[in-house]
C-alpha cells in the first residue's frame, strides 16, 4: 500500500481512491482502539483521538515503508518510540 499511495495515488484517480478507502479505514480503526483506551482510563481526556488517529495511520504507512525499504532495526525501532512518545504524551 505504501508504494501505491507514494508512486500512483497522485497520478492515477482510481489508485488514489484506493488508497484513501485504505487510510480511512486505518484511521476509524486507529480511533475505536483510542475511544476504547480513553473510556477505560488509559487515555487522557486531553487528547485529541481523531489527530491521533490520522498520526498513527501515517506512522502505521511509514513504518511499513521502513520495512520494505530494508531500514536498519535502530530506525525502525526509534520510528515506533517516536509514535509511543505521541501516544504516552496524548
Amino acid at each position: 500500500m505504501a508504494n501505491t499511495a507514494v508512486e500512483r495515488a497522485a497520478l492515477d484517480p482510481g489508485s488514489a481512491a484506493f488508497v484513501d478507502a485504505y487510510l480511512d479505514r486505518l484511521t476509524k480503526g486507529f480511533r475505536q482502539a483510542l475511544d476504547t483506551a480513553r473510556a477505560d482510563g488509559d487515555l487522557p481526556a486531553r487528547a485529541n483521538i481523531d489527530d491521533l488517529a490520522a498520526f498513527f495511520a501515517m506512522s502505521a504507512v511509514g513504518v511499513s515503508a521502513l520495512l520494505r525499504a530494508k531500514a536498519s532495526p535502530e530506525q525502525i525501532s526509534a520510528a515506533c518510540r517516536g509514535v509511543l512518545t505521541a501516544l504516552e504524551h496524548g
